[in-house]
């Protein structure tokens, strides 16, 4: 990813997480960019663990924060469709996105 496109996606997260429509959702979006983004250097791995977990959890909070996590961390230059989340989109076809990549296992 380059640092313009980082910046973009910073600026927009920011920007609906102010608006206060699902600003946990952006919350997360934001850490999981900076996770994909910086790679290893931002966080630890057992906090990028839970994050990824955070998806599977039955409180609202924690689980819009982990769609956003998700989002962010598998964020996908190309992609102009629900949120860059693969796994929702009609075009997923055989565990590859529509550009026929492999989607990250989630």
């Amino acid at each position: 990813m380059e640092e313009s496109t980082f910046k973009h996606e910073m600026a927009k997260a920011r920007t609906f997480q102010g608006l206060g429509e699902r600003s946990d959702y952006w919350a997360g979006y934001q850490r999981g960019l900076r996770r994909h983004y910086h790679g290893d250097k931002f966080g630890t791995e057992g906090e990028h663990r839970l994050w990824l977990d955070c998806i599977n959890s039955e409180d609202e909070q924690r689980h819009d924060r982990g769609r956003g996590y998700h989002a962010g961390f598998y964020f996908r230059e190309y992609c102009t469709q629900n949120d860059n989340d693969c796994s929702t989109c009609s075009l997923v076809n055989y565990g590859r996105d529509c550009q026929n990549n492999p989607i990250d296992a989630e």
